[in-house]
Parts: C-alpha cells; sequence; structure tokens
C-alpha cells in the first residue's frame, strides 16, 4: 500500500508541475485590448475554490426561457455587475483574472445559455419523474442525488474542469433552462473562483428584481475591483485563532492522504442522495435532542441538531467503541459576522427608513469560513444527540466571533504567502484536524430561505395564451418547489459531505449529500423510525 501510494503522489506531483508550465505558456497568447480586466481577491484564488458549481432549480410552472435570458444579461450589463459576465484567464505573472468584454455580443456574451424543450409533462419524461419530491403520505423518503440528473442540469457540451475555463474565452457563468409543459428546470453554474454560495444567492435575488422591473430595487455590487476584506488578518490581532498551529503539516499530510485513500478503499466510492424530512421527522429530531415544541427559545437550532445527526449517520460504518477522532466541520459565511466590513442595515432599519433605504449592497466573492468540532467516534456514535448538537452550537459560537474570523484570515494569509507565484496552487488548504480523522462537512442554507426570496413569477406563462403574465392562481406560482446544488467534478476530499437546503413550502427539509453506501442503508434503517 505504501508503494502505492508513493506512485499516486508522484503521479499528482508531475501533473502538476506539467500543468503549471502549460498555464506559464498560455499566459503569453494575445487576448483582446480593450476587454476590462477585474482581480481574484485573496479569498477567491484558492485551491479548493478551483472547481465547478451548479445551482438547480425547480419550478412547477412554466417560465419564458428568453425572458430569463434576456434579465439575467440585462443584470450583468449594469454598472458594476459586469464582472459577472467575464472570462477566466491568467496575466504575465500567470495570476487569474478576470476578463470582461468591452461589449457584449453573440459571439462574446455574458452568459451562455442554453434551452432544452420538451413537449411533454414533466411526469411524462422518465428522466424527469425521478427528481426528488416530497412523499405523499408526509413519510421522510431517499432520493437520487444531484449526479443523476446533470442530463436535465446541463447542456452536452458543457466544460466541467476548471481548466477549461480558463484562456479559452468562455464566460463563467452559463445558465441551462430545461422546459416542459407543465414546469420548468433552472440551472445556473459558475466557477466556484467567482462567488460563493450565499454571493450567488444574493445575485440570482438582484436578477429576480430585473426580472419584475423592479431595477431601483438592484442593490450595489462590492468589491469588483477593491477587495473589501484587503484588511482582514493583516492588522493587529487581540487574539489568537482557536486552533493556531494545530494544522496538518508535512508528514501528516502524507498520513492524513493515506487514510482517505484506505477509507476509500474499504468503504468503496461515495454516493450522492438527497433526502426530504418532513415537520412530523424533525419534530422527532428535536424531541430527542431534547427541545420541547412549547420552547421559547432553545439553545440549539435545527441545523445543530441536522449537524449531530448527518455525522452520526456518515460515521455508522465505525465500530460504536471506535477511538478514531471525527473532525465535523460547519461552513459559516462572514458577511454577516463583518458589519465594520459589510454593512448591513436591519429589517427594522430598513422599514423604518422606507422609500430612503437603499438594499443593502452585494459581496459577489468568497467570504465564507469553517467552523469545526472535534469529537471521538465513540462519543459522536454513543452520545445523545442532544449533547453532540450543544457542543456543535458551543464550536460555532466560539469560532464565529468577529476576533476569531480575523485571526483565522490571518492564518489562511500565512498559507497562502508560504509559497507564491505559479506553485502556489499546488499549496493544500489549511486542514485542523488530525491525520487519522474521519471528515464530515455540514453546510446550512436554511438562512437564505430560497424557496421564498426567489421570485421569477413575471416570467410564468399562461399557457392558454401563449404570453409571460404572473398567474394568480397559485401561491408557488414563479418561485422554487425544489433545489439543490451540484459539484460537477468532486475531488477525492469531497467524502462526507451534506448541504441543508431548506425547507419548502410544506414544511419538509431538504438535504443533500456524498457519503458511503453502508452510511446511506444506515440512514435508510434510521429514515424507517423517523
Amino acid at each position: 500500500m505504501d508503494a502505492q501510494l508513493l506512485t499516486v503522489l508522484q503521479l499528482t506531483a508531475w501533473s502538476s508541475i506539467l500543468g503549471k508550465i502549460l498555464d506559464w505558456l498560455c499566459a503569453f497568447l494575445p487576448g483582446f485590448d480593450n476587454d476590462e480586466m477585474y482581480p481574484l481577491h485573496a479569498f477567491d484564488d484558492t485551491r479548493e475554490n478551483r472547481k465547478m458549481l451548479s445551482w438547480t432549480l425547480r419550478f412547477d410552472s412554466v417560465l419564458d426561457a428568453d425572458q430569463l435570458h434576456l434579465s439575467l444579461v440585462k443584470l450583468i450589463d449594469r454598472p458594476g455587475w459586469r464582472k459577472m459576465g467575464g472570462r477566466l484567464t491568467k496575466n504575465k505573472g500567470t495570476k487569474l483574472e478576470i476578463q470582461v468584454p468591452e461589449t457584449f455580443t453573440y459571439d462574446r456574451p455574458a452568459v451562455r445559455y442554453s434551452n432544452e424543450e420538451f413537449d411533454l409533462d414533466m411526469e411524462e419524461e422518465p428522466r424527469v419523474w425521478k427528481l426528488p419530491k416530497s412523499d405523499s403520505t408526509g413519510r421522510p423518503s431517499m432520493h437520487e442525488g444531484p449526479p443523476a440528473f446533470r442530463y436535465l442540469t446541463k447542456r452536452p457540451d458543457m466544460p466541467t474542469k476548471f481548466a477549461d475555463y480558463v484562456d479559452k474565452d468562455e464566460p463563467m457563468m452559463s445558465m441551462h433552462v430545461a422546459s416542459f409543459n407543465d414546469g420548468t428546470l433552472v440551472t445556473i453554474a459558475w466557477p466556484a473562483v467567482l462567488t460563493d454560495m450565499m454571493g450567488m444567492h444574493g445575485f440570482i435575488q438582484a436578477w429576480c428584481e430585473v426580472l419584475g422591473d423592479r431595477e431601483d430595487n438592484v442593490p450595489e455590487m462590492m468589491g469588483a475591483h477593491k477587495d473589501p476584506m484587503r484588511s482582514l488578518g493583516r492588522l493587529k490581532l487581540r487574539e489568537k485563532y482557536v486552533f493556531s498551529g494545530a494544522h496538518l503539516q508535512g508528514l501528516q499530510l502524507l498520513q492524513s492522504m493515506y487514510y482517505s485513500l484506505m477509507d476509500k478503499w474499504t468503504h468503496g466510492e461515495m454516493e450522492s442522495k438527497t433526502l426530504c424530512l418532513p415537520a412530523s421527522s424533525m419534530a422527532k429530531l428535536k424531541r430527542e435532542a431534547g427541545i420541547s415544541s412549547s420552547s421559547e427559545k432553545a439553545l440549539i437550532s435545527e441545523g445543530d441538531i441536522l449537524a449531530a445527526w448527518l455525522a452520526r449517520q456518515a460515521c455508522s460504518i465505525l465500530p460504536i467503541s471506535s477511538d478514531r477522532p471525527v473532525t465535523v466541520s460547519i461552513p459559516f459565511e462572514a458577511r454577516s459576522k463583518l458589519p465594520m466590513i459589510f454593512p448591513q442595515a436591519s429589517k427594522t432599519e430598513q422599514e423604518s427608513w422606507g422609500e430612503m433605504c437603499r438594499p443593502n449592497p452585494v459581496y459577489l466573492g468568497n467570504a465564507t469560513f469553517m467552523a469545526h468540532l472535534h469529537i471521538p467516534g465513540s462519543a459522536l456514535l454513543s452520545a445523545p444527540i442532544g449533547e453532540v448538537a450543544y457542543a456543535t452550537r458551543a464550536a460555532i459560537l466560539r469560532q464565529t466571533t468577529e476576533s476569531q474570523i480575523k485571526a483565522a484570515s490571518r492564518e489562511i494569509r500565512h498559507r497562502q504567502e508560504e509559497v507564491s507565484g505559479p506553485l502556489r496552487m499546488m499549496k493544500l488548504p489549511l486542514k485542523y484536524t488530525t491525520p487519522d480523522s474521519m471528515m464530515v462537512t455540514v453546510s446550512n442554507w436554511s438562512k437564505m430561505n430560497v424557496f421564498d426570496t426567489f421570485d421569477f413569477s413575471p416570467a410564468v406563462i399562461n399557457k392558454s395564451l401563449g404570453v409571460a403574465t404572473r398567474s394568480m392562481t397559485s401561491l408557488k406560482a414563479g418561485k422554487p418547489t425544489y433545489n439543490h446544488m451540484d459539484v460537477l467534478r468532486p475531488s477525492m476530499g469531497d467524502r462526507n459531505k451534506f448541504h441543508i437546503s431548506g425547507k419548502d413550502h410544506h414544511g419538509n427539509t431538504w438535504i443533500t449529500g456524498r457519503m458511503a453506501a453502508a452510511g446511506w442503508e444506515a440512514l435508510q434503517e434510521e429514515l424507517a423510525w423517523l
């Protein structure tokens, strides 16, 4: 096994070196002289962000695809927003930049648009009826994950590798619409260096404003040229990062890779699934965690309970007495935690100011950090779920303060400065764990409230009239009834990862995840109890 590991490491190193040489040569290819150049900021251009993301929204309404496309282009072509219509390129120093055409044209569009039309209802198309939907009996259910539906959510020739977007004059953003007689699938895809999920959420909200002819409500875009987080982690700090110096280094990184390979060999490839938990199932989990329905304000949230529960399912492949450590990582967005950098008027302030209040600015970039919980496998598997949820909440509260975010930023900047130039992308991201830890990541997007905040109703088509019109027959017309995020080319390290999408209009909680088949089998048994 050691010889195999050495061979893998050697091949990886040579592949990376050859890629850097090709990148260096591509930097000297001719470009477009009148294009505008935008920077990628320090927290954008990182190794972990060099992946392709896609976000699919299902609408049980027929939407005018061309109207969606035109309004999206109109938003991108607004002053301050044109960065979103750019292409990835490398300057003479091989640093990534965003190159935006002086004028968007058919040959050089703001967004790569495609529309596939089906003269069928969604339930009549064999590939579509398998899309996740809530169980009519009100029971929790498990479905195929996002990769099973890529043939519906992306055009056949869509690039899926990050390298396919660099120096190819390919728009970073693409929109694919699958149109049916009774519904629509809308998918937006982009490289993660452009923005994180919270940034894309703000972008789609602004798109909805343009779609509804409410352009005065479109907020300003922060960070197009100037990095609002440029000083984060550079100034003198009052406290150290809670895990300062505890990241994997040197031989520990090789040991960590060895354990990842052993997990893959022992437990197999990751499988992607989608879960639908009705309100009754969440109520049972809350009762198990010690939260009564009459509690005015619980100390732990549903997100904490789900993080503990999902981590336990992922680690169910371990013996219950296992002494193997587990690291549960919780991504969080820092915009709401850094008011001095990202000023946000509260809802109360917005209401009191009325028409004089401008929408809060949107930062389209990466401002996502991680909180970590370290826990023995035996404790995770045997302790009451409420105790694990409380430990998760304590870790989040401790690590998401403004001072801790600044301290974590300093650690990241030091890591970036250790190696500069073309070799910088070979540097692995910081991992605050132990070499033998089992890694679990749980992202919670519930606060985005996607099912209510995304309003595409101005593009709803009245099929009998053949025109786009707001439907008054349903409260959810033009609003998504399901959504999922997909990483188009997951890496070997994308193991035991879960995304909580939030609650739909019927109170169902939606979750997508990647873990070993044995973990899903254990979770299926758990659903019988829920």
